[in-house]
């Protein structure tokens, strides 16, 4: 409930923060420990094979722990630094390359993909793109976004 405001009585003794008992008032930020935060995970994209740049990603909770279980996420390229317009088509475009599985059902992947990780909260992708266009990588998680570092025709093999 990043931003959220409330007011009134709490009680939780749900394991991810301890035993809480009283009243709150004020702005409640922050991410549940055990569920995917944006502000915390990472994704990256360094130069692979020709014409290739391997994308990893690490789903993180709001504590910055590694997630320990299977979770879905998207990613997808943006030709704007706030992820608000789409790349155009990369050649070939994403596929996973290790530790997740796609979960497009078989549509084309040339613009995002859909995926979950593996049991650690990680995923590697492959983006491959014969035009080596400029973009940003946009993870997208269930509390918001985290944008990479722009994509230049040195991010590709």
């Amino acid at each position: 409930m990043s931003g959220s405001h409330f007011k009134g009585p709490v009680t939780s003794t749900n394991g991810f923060v301890g035993a809480v008992t009283g009243n709150v008032t004020g702005n409640v930020t922050g991410g549940v420990v055990g569920s995917p935060d944006s502000s915390q995970s990472t994704i990256s994209g360094v130069a692979g094979a020709s014409n290739v740049c391997t994308v990893s990603v690490q789903l993180k909770d709001a504590a910055g722990n590694n997630l320990t279980k299977v979770t879905p996420f998207q990613v997808y390229s943006s030709s704007a630094a706030d992820g608000l317009t789409l790349a155009s088509a990369a050649s070939t475009g994403y596929s996973v390359a290790s530790g997740g599985l796609s979960i497009n059902n078989g549509a084309a992947v040339t613009t995002s993909i859909r995926c979950v990780s593996s049991a650690t909260g990680a995923c590697t992708l492959s983006l491959t793109d014969t035009g080596k266009q400029t973009s940003y990588l946009v993870l997208v998680v269930g509390n918001g976004v985290k944008i990479s570092s722009q994509l230049t025709s040195g991010s590709y093999g």
